[in-house]
């Protein structure tokens, strides 16, 4: 049976998704690294509320599916209403780590930070490997840095998990031929000189 986990920090809808725009960089520039033929299939493990949808514009109506995978159901509410208007949006209520979708049925596989939340985050990057096809693509952004993410995050309940990057990278790249690897700074709001560091990783299968 699925656990239903509350909405983080107690943010909703918009004010949550407003607040990780803030912290979490590097999300659309990979969104668009990502983007492949029109009619492929797209799949999200972390989807949370579906913001992703929004990164990916007009361009989200040429794909021929979207899988949005997350357990947090008031997150996936907030999902299922952005993507009404869309027919080719499918919300999936499972955990990233065992999705029930089919063997090889991806040809984009994103982890948007969501491996920080995870604590089966290897199970999910092989859950990655398994739906994607033949020459598909696995696109991942997050936290890099030893002391990423910070408390004040965690206290949120935003970041449940503290897995280094350096673990995550090693494990993406014995899995997938790397393509691409960035690591940068996002400034933080109110905190001059400040930075979010984080990393994007883009793999084939």
């Amino acid at each position: 049976m699925l656990q239903t986990r509350p909405v983080a920090g107690g943010l909703e809808g918009a004010y949550y998704d407003e607040f990780r725009d803030r912290v979490l960089y590097g999300r659309q520039e990979l969104v668009h690294d990502l983007l492949v033929e029109p009619h492929a299939v797209w799949v999200e493990l972390g989807a949370g509320t579906g913001r992703t949808l929004d990164f990916l514009g007009d361009n989200l109506d040429r794909l021929a599916r979207v899988f949005l995978v997350d357990a947090n159901r008031p997150l996936l509410e907030v999902a299922n209403r952005r993507s009404r208007k869309h027919s080719n949006v499918t919300i999936v209520d499972a955990e990233p780590s065992s999705t029930h979708l089919p063997d090889r049925v991806a040809d984009v596989v994103l982890c948007s930070y969501s491996l920080t939340t995870m604590s089966e985050w290897e199970e999910a990057i092989e859950e990655a490997r398994r739906l994607l096809s033949p020459g598909g693509w696995i696109g991942v952004v997050d936290f890099y840095g030893p002391n990423w993410p910070p408390t004040w995050l965690e206290r949120r309940d935003l970041i449940p998990h503290r897995t280094p990057a350096s673990e995550q990278l090693a494990c993406l790249s014995e899995r997938f031929r790397l393509v691409s690897v960035e690591h940068a700074y996002g400034p933080l709001p109110y905190l001059p000189g400040a930075g979010a560091p984080f990393y994007r990783f883009i793999g084939a299968r």
